[in-house]
């Protein structure tokens, strides 16, 4: 089927058994992968997010924009604490709508998640998601093509996102790619119950 987003139409497949708790499956393309416009450097991407200069740069990677659909800023951060401690203001935030903060620091961490991330889409209507799918392909896209983790580990990653939020989400994302191209990008999570309704029309 074709989703419909604010950039454009992308592909998108999915499955569901149909009970709470199952698997939810996506698969995505990935549609660019290009540096961050040059406008976009480090001052005022922390500064929009509230970060010291040092939790990115200390890094030594770059702050990119990816997209599977959406264009999706991928921005490192240095630790999960300074990942928790982003404190973004949305009024510098209006040139890229989506910003995607990650870090593989696993210092004290009792978990089995191999990137911890926060999602932050002010411009959006969404201060802060707990659970990012359209993000989460991009971020595996980043990962592997800056080698932060080897193709075989892009087959089955771990996102914790939402933690700060007290919402804790675990999203499985699976990037497949040969020669240093990505071939294909899935991302799953579980389902849970919240409500139901109906309207008629």
């Amino acid at each position: 089927m074709v989703v419909p987003t604010p950039a454009h139409a992308q592909p998108h497949r999915s499955r569901h058994r149909g009970r709470a708790g199952d698997r939810l499956a996506a698969v995505r393309s990935l549609r660019r992968l290009a540096a961050a416009p040059a406008l976009v450097a480090v001052p005022p991407v922390a500064a929009a997010l509230g970060l010291a200069e040092d939790a990115i740069r200390s890094t030594g990677l770059p702050v990119q924009q990816v997209s599977c659909g959406v264009p999706v800023m991928i921005v490192p951060v240095a630790t999960r604490d300074a990942v928790d401690g982003a404190s973004p203001d949305p009024r510098l935030m209006k040139r890229h709508p989506i910003f995607y903060l990650y870090t593989t620091d696993r210092t004290g961490a009792q978990d089995a998640a191999t990137v911890y991330t926060r999602m932050f889409a002010p411009e959006l209507g969404i201060y802060e998601d707990p659970a990012t799918g359209g993000a989460s392909g991009p971020l595996g896209c980043y990962l592997v093509h800056h080698r932060v983790v080897a193709p075989d580990t892009a087959r089955a990653l771990l996102n914790l996102q939402g933690r700060k939020l007290g919402r804790p989400s675990w999203l499985h994302i699976s990037i497949e790619s040969a020669n240093g191209a990505i071939s294909r990008v899935r991302v799953g999570g579980e389902s849970v119950f919240v409500a139901e309704g109906s309207f008629e029309v």
